[in-house]
């Protein structure tokens, strides 16, 4: 049977009529992406975003920076482990870190403010650093010690 395009772009099929085809039955064309599609890429975000990448080295300052999330982290409180060092590579005691968890997708930012313990010896504890829900966050831990600083982000999802 004939095929053709009616005005709006769907297909039809049909019998010629004087030199034109007179439609019988008009499928809409698909526009757009179609199911298979979106399961595809889908399947593909997720393989991407599902992974979660718990530590973080710094890569602005001329402080290092290097955190990670002790254990798996959870909906609600975690604590991570943060090691500060100066451009010599040697720990840096002192430091003020600030712990920022954000969650871009959603626009907001934890409900807690996480507290940093110095150890003495150029490593930290901050806790809780509360991720209130499921979904990607990325935490920036930013450290500051006279003029110099460092930061670094981690990257994870729940």
């Amino acid at each position: 049977m004939p095929h053709s395009r009616d005005g709006r772009g769907a297909l039809c099929e049909g019998e010629p009529v004087m030199g034109r085809l007179e439609p019988i039955m008009c499928r809409p064309r698909r526009r757009g992406i179609t199911s298979l599609s979106v399961l595809l890429l889908g399947a593909a975000m997720c393989l991407v975003g599902c992974e979660s990448a718990e530590q973080g080295d710094s890569s602005q300052g001329t402080l290092l920076v290097t955190a990670t999330v002790v254990g798996t982290p959870v909906v609600g409180q975690n604590v991570m482990a943060i090691s500060i060092s100066d451009a010599k590579g040697e720990p840096l005691k002192g430091a003020i870190l600030k712990v920022d968890p954000q969650m871009p997708a959603h626009g907001h930012g934890s409900t807690e403010v996480a507290k940093a313990t110095d150890a003495g010896d150029g490593t930290y504890k901050a806790s809780p650093v509360t991720l209130q829900m499921k979904g990607f966050w990325r935490i920036t831990v930013t450290a500051t010690h006279g003029s110099e600083f460092g930061s670094t982000t981690v990257d994870l999802t729940l």
